[in-house]
């Protein structure tokens, strides 16, 4: 008699990979424990059966934002290693959440979960650990840096990221690296994959380089911070300019992701002088669309208010007083405390193996 083939039948995504699994011999009957996922980004999944001569695979793509339950209707026939399966049906309900229970927004015009942007006053202060980046000239070189670790998990727009990518042009992308020449973060449509991240912060995100006033010392710095529960990552600019403007012009800033209530505050710093040619940047959040945002506008760093359209600017003038932000400015973008519960409609999916593709 043939020895039983050991099989197994998977419900999986391109993510974060298995759901649920179910391994046993010919003969035996069993279930999938039930299982809950929540996959807002990616629209692939695939239903697997291995064995250890074959492996079957089918692909099922749902729509982006959807909560995938497996139900204990798994089955598997009597049979042996010769005649593999003689059936073999995986069901499973698939329940789709109402998209904007299960994404999150950062807000924006058609958001139904947007972070709460306030101006307060916090505490910036110069980090000199962690990892520079980038120091002097090498600012004024559009760069992006590789994978940097948080240090731990961060939730943003409803997901949690445990890296981010860092521009030297003011701002910080998940999920995927921006173009190195981007200056426009929240605003940006270009199609192109570089463009395509998860979400975006910026502090003042724009043509950056190295300022060249008298005591100026640029970098770009990363550091983690404080003891958990409590423990903050800091992207920290210092000393930067536009391109192209004025000697004096100069600015630092820090982008702090919060690990207690996911919190995020853009800080700016001491010795920041305004020279005499103006500087837009954007500064604020956004998810994976340009249509989703949450941003500052105005040319009074004092009474700056909340963009209307995504191209919203902060201008630095040239006299100094209001027209620049004060040390110890914060702008803060607070998650909401929960988001509603989804609604499901019931979506039956039937997968007979038994019969190839």
């Amino acid at each position: 008699m043939n020895n039983p083939a050991q099989k197994q039948a998977s419900f999986s995504n391109s993510r974060e990979g298995t759901v649920a699994s179910f391994n046993d011999s010919f003969g035996t009957k069993n279930a999938f424990s039930q299982n809950l996922y929540s996959n807002p980004m990616k629209e692939n999944y695939t239903l697997s059966r291995n064995s250890s001569s074959s492996r079957t695979e089918r692909t099922l793509s749902l729509p982006k934002g959807v909560e995938v339950r497996t139900e204990r209707t798994l089955s598997l026939s009597k049979g042996n290693s010769s005649s593999f399966f003689k059936s073999l049906m995986l069901t499973l309900a698939i329940f789709v959440a109402a998209i904007g229970s299960v994404l999150g927004q950062v807000g924006g015009a058609n958001a139904t979960y947007s972070y709460v942007s306030t101006q307060t006053t916090s505490t910036y202060t110069s980090i000199t650990g962690g990892t520079q980046h980038y120091a002097t000239t090498a600012v004024a070189t559009d760069g992006v840096t590789a994978a940097v670790n948080i240090g731990f998990n961060f939730s943003f727009n409803g997901i949690s990221y445990s890296q981010v990518f860092i521009s030297n042009n003011g701002f910080i992308t998940f999920g995927v690296a921006p173009g190195t020449a981007n200056y426009t973060p929240l605003s940006n449509t270009t199609a192109s994959a570089v463009f395509t991240y998860e979400g975006a912060i910026s502090g003042m995100g724009s043509n950056l380089v190295n300022s060249t006033a008298t005591g100026a010392s640029a970098e770009v710095r990363s550091q983690l911070t404080g003891t958990a529960p409590n423990r903050i990552f800091i992207i920290q600019y210092k000393d930067v300019k536009l391109s192209l403007g004025s000697t004096n012009q100069r600015l630092s800033f820090q982008i702090q992701l919060k690990e207690n209530g996911n919190v995020i505050d853009i800080v700016y710093g001491p010795n920041n002088a305004s020279g005499t040619v103006t500087w837009t940047g954007q500064v604020g959040v956004r998810g994976s669309s340009q249509s989703d945002y949450s941003n500052r506008t105005g040319t009074n760093w004092t009474s700056a208010t909340i963009g209307t359209v995504n191209t919203s600017t902060m201008t630095i003038g040239t006299s100094n007083s209001t027209t620049i932000p004060a040390a110890n400015l914060c702008y803060r973008f607070t998650p909401p405390a929960a988001m509603a519960a989804p609604t499901h409609a019931t979506l039956p999916y039937t997968e007979n193996f038994n019969t190839d593709p």
